[in-house]
């Protein structure tokens, strides 16, 4: 079902994040292995890649982050500087909104650390939250594209366990940056 998650926000920033150490199904030729790795190399050890970034700034409107420069992070503090970007309203780091993402993620975690009927392939973590001046925090967040969801056999999704793992490690690490 189609749903226009980004209808409640007035202003709403949006990042989608590919989840999962693999963006390929095992069946998939050569060349397409290749193809999906070469749009990101590190995401096979960190298990998420940032696709894209629409954020609203006050005072500049809305910035947006294509593939081509989400892509062109390196992990460490490029990485944690891609996430600050998205946090950053123009004004200062929305770590409220932070904090509310770092529950989900870690409740998400929890659901994958214990789930071993599924494993999800090329699917992405929506970020959304409400990016208007004087408003109270308020956020969605999702996870969508399960076109290559497949039966783990027994398994826990290990590639994106690494990836939730891994965000909510650069997260906590902007935060404490920013102390």
């Amino acid at each position: 079902m189609l749903e226009d998650l980004a209808k409640p926000f007035e202003i709403p920033s949006i990042m989608d994040v590919k989840l999962g150490t693999q963006t390929y199904v095992d069946s998939a030729s050569e060349e397409k292995k290749q193809y999906e790795i070469s749009k990101f190399p590190h995401q096979s050890t960190l298990g998420f890649r940032i696709s894209g970034i629409k954020v609203y700034k006050h005072n500049e409107g809305y910035t947006q982050f294509d593939r081509k420069w989400t892509h062109a992070c390196e992990p460490g503090n490029q990485m944690i500087n891609s996430f600050k970007e998205y946090f950053f309203d123009g004004t200062s780091l929305r770590k409220d909104v932070i904090q509310l993402f770092l529950v989900k993620l870690q409740e998400l975690l929890s659901i994958f650390q214990k789930q071993k009927k599924l494993r999800f392939i090329a699917s992405s973590l929506l970020f959304l939250y409400e990016s208007k001046e004087g408003s109270s925090p308020r956020i969605d967040f999702r996870l969508i594209d399960f076109a290559h969801t497949h039966n783990s056999n027994g398994q826990r999704d290990e590639g994106s366990i690494i990836g939730l793992v891994n965000i909510i490690y650069y997260l906590q690490q902007l935060l404490l940056q920013e102390e």
